[in-house]
């Protein structure tokens, strides 16, 4: 028996596709076989030039809980020369949705956290459902932040807050996430999907023409910066992977535990 696509796409209605992140029953954690997938989904959404916008959303009650633990652990075993490899690809291949031509909007319709924050930061526009938490927890495990976090979160909410939260590791509630600018809006559970929709719709009657043209312009100025950035976190990740305190961190988070960093 075939296993279940870890990335489901559909058609919602002409012009308007949406992306499914399906593992539920771990929140959408995002493994490298998930990864692959997507980068799967994206190429096939760049070849269909009928598209106008993309929606992301999890399946179940998550968006995505970020990094699959499992996956995770598994790098403390690797060279940080092989982790850094390793977090490159993974970072590209989530990161490709960067190359869709059309606006694309995150459906957050659940907990998004660590690397699934950052994928959620990656879409053009960003709508919450009501009781979902947002936050970049890297620290938490005793690890870098990873998936251009340390790119993303600063241009989204300023330097200051960015610091706040990567620092703290703190998960914040998403009206907080809306106040501070990380999120553009919060809808109501009976209203999301229908809130959702609806801005999808607006943007697919806009002139497609210039609608790819403009996200061509907000994009291009900052290509080389998020490069370096990806390096940075690979490079720092890559070393994290093999020390004690991220082995802690990991092991604390799979035993549903406190971690007791060594100072």
């Amino acid at each position: 028996m075939m296993s279940a696509a870890l990335v489901e796409r559909s058609e919602l209605e002409p012009g308007i596709s949406q992306l499914v992140l399906n593992d539920p029953e771990v929140r959408n954690a995002m493994s490298d076989e998930m990864s692959e997938q997507f980068l799967a989904a994206v190429k096939d959404l760049r070849s269909d030039t009928s598209l106008r916008a993309v929606i992301l959303k999890g399946a179940g009650q998550a968006f995505s809980a970020g990094g699959n633990l499992d996956m995770l652990l598994a790098k403390t075993k690797l060279a940080p020369r092989e982790n850094r490899k390793r977090m490159e690809t993974f970072y590209y291949n989530f990161l490709s949705l960067l190359d869709l031509e059309i606006p694309v909007i995150a459906a957050i319709n659940g907990h998004a956290v660590g690397a699934g924050l950052c994928i959620a930061m990656a879409c053009d526009i960003r709508i919450a459902k009501t009781g979902s938490k947002l936050g970049a927890n890297f620290v938490r495990l005793g690890l870098h932040p990873g998936m251009a976090a340390t790119y993303f979160l600063p241009r989204l909410v300023g330097q200051a807050k960015a610091a706040e939260l990567l620092y703290t590791g703190r998960i914040i509630s998403a009206e907080e996430a809306q106040t501070i600018g990380l999120v553009n809006c919060v809808a109501s559970e009976n209203d999301f999907d229908k809130f959702v929709i609806e801005m999808a719709r607006e943007i697919a009657t806009a002139g497609p023409e210039a609608v790819r043209e403009l996200k061509l312009s907000l994009r291009t100025s900052e290509r080389e910066t998020l490069r370096e950035a990806l390096k940075r976190e690979a490079d720092c990740q890559g070393r994290n992977y093999a020390g004690k305190e991220f082995l802690e961190g990991i092991t604390a988070a799979k035993e549903k535990r406190a971690a007791k960093f060594p100072s």
